[in-house]
């Protein structure tokens, strides 16, 4: 074949190929012509931006921000999904890089990905939320063409280990005037950190005059001298890890407290003052929070006696939740004789909760309904816990908490327990509870306890010795959750269900009867137990969650519910 004849094929070949490039655009120009015909085409731009939004909403529920920042949010698996949308056509895809609401709220991901949201946000607020565990330091890129944003962010979540802060560190240097949420956590606490070296000049070069919410988390910018402590916040929470070297003093922590007057919540956890000299306390002036609802403290080697110490430095008339978390009983005499002090000028408390599983776990509160390991309810409430390994040392701070506290006003309890307590325990606790209407009982519940709801109350005998009330006169709804009502395994002991059988007997007998008897998640029931129980009791409610512990015959003669309280 010439040279000639070739040159001619290669010519014809590429005037093909350059026809049918000019037919394919041709036919895709028609295709997008033909696609504006369509219905939710002619919808107006700003409405399919709506449905966008929803869409994307919808898709990553889990972007909204958790009700308290100090809680680890476990990362989204596809945060990106509603992306999808981008790729039905391309005015679609217009329309949603045109929407900048859709691109504020950002999950680190891919750089490319995160260049386009910073691009198509315009000049939004921005919400960043970043796992930096999870990236590599040659995949930092992403991270810092976010940061480099730092002027409009509103919200930043941060999970990253020291390298990475400080890897970072230049693009949090620079002012942030929007930032209104900061959460910084660093699961190592700093180790290998030398101490806190690379924070030699303040986050944002002390410039954020609308932070409200602050929690640093492990991170060696836990100082009570940190910048960071503006007089905008309005929450607090700071966690220190035990093997930091920083010791904070009461002067350090009274005078950063009284900067920020505006706290709401304020949540602290080893980085509290261990000063316990009375006469630098003396010297130490009160400090008034007038807005402060909710305190919680806690640390390891916080006691009592710490706590009460700190408390009496605070003057707090707006309070409703109080939070303490010990690991010994040091000095409990004192922080219950504050306490009983304080709750003298609150209403009476109303509901409780205690928690006696080689441990001392107290919740009280004004409200009647006191959710478990929950401080939500209105009114004020109260929350002691003390960790022992001994029975000693959790039984000694129970009766103690109770003799000194104001608990005759309690219509809600809520007991876990194990045998810690024998009867002569639970007789103290019970006696004198007149206002008692509702009972709670969690996990496996010690016999005694139930015994002592058939026994009489010595508080309500008249003088001339007659019985004339039971423990709990008032008692009318009984709840047992997750418990198992097996044969013991002393065949000489009665079984529970035996005892529960006697108790509500014993209570008919006397004009004490129960109305509602609720089983949730209780195990080991027969059917012949269901049928006497239905006996017993006015109403008989059993939870339907867990089908298979209780007979279908059982089921048909019952009123089924869902987890409903009593």
């Amino acid at each position: 074949m010439s040279e000639s004849n070739t040159v001619d094929i290669e010519k014809a070949r590429k005037e093909c190929e350059e026809e049918a490039l000019y037919h394919q655009t041709m036919m895709l120009r028609a295709r997008t012509r033909r696609n504006t015909f369509a219905p939710i085409s002619r919808l107006h731009e700003e409405l399919l931006a709506e449905i966008f939004l929803h869409f994307q909403r919808w898709n990553t529920f889990s972007l909204a921000e958790p009700a308290r920042i100090q809680e680890y949010t476990p990362p989204i698996k596809y945060p990106y999904r509603w992306l999808s949308i981008t790729h039905v056509c391309r005015h679609w895809r217009t329309v949603a890089h045109s929407c900048p609401r859709l691109w504020t709220r950002l999950i680190f991901s891919r750089r490319g990905l995160m260049a386009l949201a910073v691009s198509c946000s315009g000049r939004m607020p921005l919400h960043f939320n970043a796992d930096l565990l999870r990236i590599s330091m040659e995949g930092m890129g992403g991270v810092k063409v976010v940061l480099r944003e730092i002027d409009r962010i509103e919200h930043l979540d941060l999970t990253a280990s020291w390298h990475h802060i400080v890897h970072v560190h230049d693009c949090l240097a620079r002012p942030a005037p929007l930032l209104r949420t900061l959460r910084l956590f660093e699961p190592m606490g700093g180790m290998g950190s030398a101490g806190g070296r690379g924070f030699t000049s303040p986050l944002f070069q002390a410039e954020h005059p609308q932070l409200q919410k602050l929690a640093l988390l492990g991170v060696p910018l836990v100082q009570w001298t940190n910048p960071l402590l503006c007089p905008s916040l309005t929450e607090l929470y700071l966690e220190r890890y035990e093997t930091t070297s920083y010791s904070p003093t009461m002067s350090e922590m009274l005078t950063a407290l009284e900067n920020m007057p505006l706290l709401r919540v304020i949540e602290l956890k080893s980085i509290l003052p261990n000063d316990k000299s009375e006469k630098k306390s003396r010297a130490l002036k009160t400090v008034i929070m007038p807005h402060l609802q909710s305190i919680s403290l806690s640390g390891g080697r916080l006691s009592p006696k710490q706590c009460a110490y700190i408390l009496d430095h605070l003057s707090l008339p707006a309070l409703r939740a109080l939070s303490l978390s010990c690991l010994k009983a040091d000095g409990l005499d004192t922080l219950l004789s504050y306490l009983a002090t304080f709750l003298h000028g609150v209403e009476p408390l109303r509901a409780c909760f205690m928690d006696l599983q080689r441990r001392f776990c107290m919740e009280a509160s004004t409200s009647s309904n006191l959710p478990i390991d929950s401080l939500s309810e209105p009114g004020f409430c109260l929350d002691l816990r003390m960790y022992a390994s001994r029975r000693k040392h959790v039984l000694d701070p129970a009766m103690a908490f109770w003799r000194t506290l104001p608990l005759t006003h309690i219509e809600t309890l809520l007991v876990r327990a194990d045998n810690i307590f024998v009867a002569e325990e639970w007789r103290k606790i019970l006696a004198g509870l007149h206002e008692v209407t509702a009972l709670h009982i969690l996990d496996f519940p010690h016999p005694s306890l139930l015994e002592q709801l058939s026994e009489h109350d010595v508080v309500k005998t008249d003088p001339s010795g007659e019985i004339t009330d039971l423990m709990l006169p008032a008692l009318r709804n009984i709840k047992f959750s997750e418990v198992t009502f097996a044969s013991n395994t002393d065949k000489s002991a009665p079984k529970l269900v035996d005892i529960l059988y006697e108790l509500l007997d014993n209570r008919l007998k006397h004009g004490c009867g129960i109305q509602k008897l609720t089983l949730y998640h209780c195990t080991s029931l027969t059917k012949q137990d269901i049928e006497t129980l239905k006996n017993k009791v006015h109403d008989l409610v059993v939870d339907d969650s867990w089908p298979t512990r209780i007979s279908a015959f059982a089921k048909s003669k019952l009123q089924w519910c869902n987890g409903v309280g009593i």
